[in-house]
């Protein structure tokens, strides 16, 4: 197993092929407008439980976006990545922190709501699991979700993820706040999930 925790030079791995017509990429500067349009037609619902959607306001917005993780990625800080679909970006998904010291790091991801509840997402963070624990060394993984938001903690149990820990108040949803249950996969388990597979 070969270990390159330099996300920054660890580009020829892209674009990742996960399957059924599913591709893992970097988000670039001319992939702003159509993520932008795709947030606007599904602000509604994403709204819902990302506390970010409100200070997306124009195209620019996604500009800032793409080039803020990209600086992070240069800095092991995250990785961001697009979920194109026969082609077509339809969401995104990544790392939204690493801590290479701890070797840990925890999944974020959205899609567009006329995509959901087809594999896509769940066929995504299997990929980037198994990218974080073969090539960033990674020796523990969390997703974390609101306690309501079911469709979303479907994808962390359907994965082999145990249930970590519930965060009482974790995070401001424009006018309360929600708790989060934290789900966790790390390196053996994942391991013994593949042989036991």
């Amino acid at each position: 197993m070969e270990i390159n925790n330099n996300l920054a030079h660890n580009t020829s791995t892209f674009p990742v092929c996960v399957g059924d017509n599913i591709a893992l990429n970097f988000l670039q500067e001319a992939d702003a407008n159509v993520l932008f349009n795709l947030i606007q037609k599904n602000r509604t619902y994403l709204r819902r439980w990302l506390p970010w959607i409100d200070s997306i306001k124009s195209y620019m917005d996604e500009v800032a976006f793409i080039c803020t993780a990209k600086q992070q990625r240069q800095e092991n800080k995250s990785l961001t990545l697009g979920i194109w679909y026969n082609s077509k970006l339809k969401g995104v998904i990544g790392f939204n922190q690493i801590n290479l010291d701890r070797k840990t790091a925890e999944i974020g991801y959205w899609i567009d709501e006329e995509y959901q509840s087809q594999g896509i997402v769940t066929q995504s963070c299997r990929k980037l699991t198994e990218m974080g624990f073969r090539q960033l060394g990674l020796s523990a993984i969390f997703i974390s979700c609101a306690t309501e938001n079911l469709k979303s903690q479907r994808i962390p149990i359907r994965l082999g993820f145990s249930l970590y820990e519930t965060v009482k108040s974790k995070e401001w949803l424009y006018d309360h706040y929600v708790d989060h249950h934290v789900y966790q996969q790390n390196l053996s388990s994942y391991f013994k999930q593949i042989e036991e597979n």
